[in-house]
């Protein structure tokens, strides 16, 4: 930046050209989802400070009214200082009853940070640092990451699975730039793109959308959670079921040791008997 800011002055500008970087088709709505299911989302980007806080603002990642925090710096004691005083900015909010911001639009607020201070901060000198902002990031709804490389994104996501080792991770790409978040986190999911199939190949889901996430993380996700609590149920009763019977029979024949279910009946209550249910339970099942 301070070279860019010596070199690009008195320039005559003959001719410009853009690209246009339109928003998805039903972004805000699956982050809005999202949040509604109480889930943090972090933006890392390569963008520009200016541009990724207008993209938060277009997908609705921030609520109005809510309190943006930026943490900008390459000092350790200045980040220090801006991370204090984003802290007590969001308690303050949270703790005074006469603010316009209600505590929930405080919980609602968004931590700015860029690249070269989040390089700064998880350097090995400053491991305190580094838990500080996470604590910090922690009490608000999303944190966006700007100047951010493909080296950030990978460290700030086995940063995060080692502070808060009970929270499962998820990585979001469409390019190649995010193949190591999406690598490195619990569940890495791929966006099929125009930026090539890198990320969607180096992920554990692909979607053709972003707006897909939505049912693959609130409808599916809850489906295979329930499905696989329903079969671990099929099985642990049919195998108790098997063992107790043969248990109340040796009591029934004074413990002769017989073995009343002759071998194919044992098989067939394996295969034929249970072992469509868990399969069909499994696979199919919905509430």
């Amino acid at each position: 930046v301070k070279l860019a800011l010596k070199v690009e002055v008195n320039l005559r500008f003959v001719g410009t050209t853009a690209i246009e970087d339109r928003l998805a088709e039903g972004v805000p709505e699956a982050i809005a989802a999202l949040q509604n299911a109480a889930m943090r989302i972090w933006v890392l980007t390569g963008d520009k400070m200016e541009t990724a806080v207008c993209i938060a603002r277009t997908t609705n990642l921030v609520r109005p009214g809510a309190p943006l925090c930026y943490i900008v710096g390459e000092e350790p004691a200045s980040i220090q200082t801006q991370l204090e005083g984003a802290m007590g900015q969001i308690s303050a909010v949270k703790s005074n009853e006469h603010s316009t911001v209600s505590r929930h639009e405080a919980a609602q607020a968004l931590l700015v940070v860029d690249g070269q201070t989040v390089e700064t901060m998880f350097s090995a000198a400053n491991s305190k640092l580094a838990s500080t902002f996470l604590t910090v990031a922690a009490s608000c709804c999303s944190v966006v990451v700007c100047r951010a490389s493909p080296l950030h994104k990978a460290q700030l996501v086995v940063d995060v699975r080692k502070h808060f080792p009970k929270v499962v991770t998820a990585a979001i790409g469409d390019g190649a730039n995010d193949v190591g978040m999406i690598r490195v986190a619990h569940v890495g999911i791929g966006i099929i793109g125009r930026e090539g199939r890198q990320a969607m190949m180096a992920s554990d889901f692909a979607l053709p959308t972003f707006a897909s996430i939505k049912t693959l993380v609130l409808a599916h996700g809850h489906w295979c959670y329930d499905r696989n609590a329903r079969v671990i149920l099929i099985m642990l009763f049919k195998n108790a079921l098997l063992t107790l019977s043969l248990y109340f029979y040796q009591w029934a024949c004074g413990f002769s040791t017989a073995f009343t279910p002759t071998d194919w009946l044992m098989m067939a209550y394996n295969i034929l008997f249970t072992g469509l249910q868990p399969v069909v339970v499994g696979s199919l099942d919905q509430d």
